[in-house]
């Protein structure tokens, strides 16, 4: 049996992929990933009321995350695939408008552990366009303007039928070591999209 990490720190990479007619393409990695932040949004917990007991059993669950995620910038293929802005083809330049058509997506990072790695998904996720604070640099030194995008994932159906919200791997799972191959339990495009 693997020990598990006591402790986790450094988020060190994450990955993003989306579905295109029901599938979901290789996953790709976003570099520069700095912090994520996750907090439990709406709760699908229920209880069954029994012999004048009005919690007779109760089941727990989280329906939801809500996502801070922060990145030195989120690269062209976020923006394109994830947000649906386009690129210019005269200009080349990124645009936004008020027609883009998001997707959903899932979104992968990895953070580290006193004894090896933990490998996350959370799997139905839809995000808002990241915010960004620029700021003059200053003489002693420079100031970073990265950029922060609020995620909110639901659960989502997977292809074995069972409803899931967030996956997490350690060293030892047998899925750890491709963890970012693929997005877990989902189906995968037979090629990248």
């Amino acid at each position: 049996m693997t020990e598990s990490s006591k402790v986790r720190f450094g988020l060190k990479r994450m990955f993003f992929s989306v579905p295109t007619d029901g599938k979901y393409e290789k996953p790709w990695q976003n570099k520069g990933a700095e912090s994520v932040a996750i907090s439990n949004g709406s709760s699908s917990s229920s209880s069954i009321a029994a012999d004048d007991n009005p919690n007779f059993f109760t089941s727990s669950g989280a329906g939801g995350k809500e996502l801070t995620v922060q990145a030195a910038r989120f690269i062209r293929d976020f923006y394109t695939k994830v947000l649906g802005q386009t690129k210019d083809e005269t200009t080349g330049a990124l645009v936004e408008s008020p027609t883009d058509v998001a997707k959903s997506f899932a979104f992968g990072f990895e953070t580290t552990g006193d004894v090896g790695s933990y490998r996350v998904w959370v799997l139905n996720n839809t995000a808002d366009p990241p915010t960004l604070t620029a700021a003059t640099n200053t003489s002693s030194g420079i100031n970073e303007d990265a950029e922060t995008s609020n995620f909110k994932s639901s659960p989502i159906e997977c292809s074995d039928g069972v409803e899931r919200t967030m996956v997490t791997f350690e060293p030892g799972d047998a899925g750890y070591e491709k963890a970012f191959d693929t997005v877990p339990f989902m189906t995968m495009a037979t090629s990248g999209v």
